[in-house]
């Protein structure tokens, strides 16, 4: 009961997060502090449970990196195709909205969203614009964490989200938002 207990629930970084079935989306500009808080967030998860699509090639001790051919929905696709055929993992793509040319999901990103948690998979995404990535990407996400932003169409957005509406406009350098979907939970978070 103690050991799956254990695999199952991670506590990370002020956090409980379900490594292997939740996802979380990370939103902030270039230089914010998103690769820091991702590593954070997984430093208790063994690397060999990680799978990544490193698009900025910010995590080479990770052992189970893929780094992108082209930035392209296509690219995505491939690489959630092969993290589909894996169980137990948790997935991150880093800059995901890096593959997309609007704000449609793809097939394959769809599929993963709705049915990846029952294939024991987890997803940690980064972007720097929320406008531009699916919004079933941030519906899905039960755990939000945003920074800063400088348009403030970005930030009207994200306030749909939260219930301090003020908020985002006065974080510091590398803090965020966290935001839990399933609690209403929310505090600052530093990276």
């Amino acid at each position: 009961m103690f050991a799956n207990f254990l695999i199952k629930k991670m506590i990370c970084y002020c956090m409980k997060f379900l490594w292997n079935k939740e996802t979380i989306v990370l939103i902030a500009r270039r230089q914010w502090g998103k690769t820091t808080m991702i590593k954070k967030i997984v430093k208790n998860i063994s690397r060999s449970n990680i799978i990544i699509l490193d698009t900025n090639n910010e995590y080479q001790d990770f052992p189970n990196r893929i780094i992108p051919r082209e930035f392209t929905s296509e690219e995505l696709d491939r690489f959630l195709i092969h993290c589909r055929k894996n169980i137990s993992k948790l997935v991150i793509v880093d800059d995901i909205d890096a593959y997309f040319e609007g704000a449609q999901a793809t097939g394959e990103l769809k599929d993963f969203l709705i049915r990846a948690s029952h294939q024991d998979l987890g997803l940690i995404a980064t972007l720097k614009r929320p406008l531009f990535v699916p919004k079933l990407l941030l519906s899905e996400a039960v755990h939000l964490l945003m920074g800063g932003f400088i348009f403030k169409n970005d930030v009207d957005y994200l306030n749909s989200f939260i219930k301090d509406k003020g908020i985002l406009e006065k974080l510091q350098r590398h803090e965020f938002l966290y935001r839990n979907a399933d609690t209403g939970e929310e505090k600052i978070m530093k990276s």
